[in-house]
């Protein structure tokens, strides 16, 4: 099931794949600001100073940005490489 060759590329599982490497690349991208803040948090706790929190706002809107963009590029080149090109199924008919 998951290791068969891919469909037909349609325009529906086009921007099905697209929007689900979009969340992917936002909650991947969340994940590692939320890592970045606990140490950077964890840092300033051990030094005894305090944290501006209006600037934790503007990195998490920045995060979505760039999670957003980076997976809808991603979503956009995998797309190409497992429909358009089917390097999948062509590296399977050579075995």
């Amino acid at each position: 099931m998951f290791l068969s060759t891919p469909g037909k590329p349609t325009k529906t599982k086009n921007k099905i794949y697209l929007l689900a490497s979009t969340l992917l690349g936002i909650f991947l991208t969340l994940l590692i600001c939320a890592s970045l803040e606990l140490n950077y948090l964890n840092w300033m706790m051990k030094k005894e100073l305090t944290a501006n929190l209006n600037a934790d706002y503007a990195l998490i809107g920045i995060c979505l940005i760039i999670g957003a963009v980076g997976g809808f590029f991603v979503g956009g080149i995998w797309w190409r490489k497992l429909y358009v090109e089917r390097v999948w199924a062509k590296k399977r008919k050579k075995k």
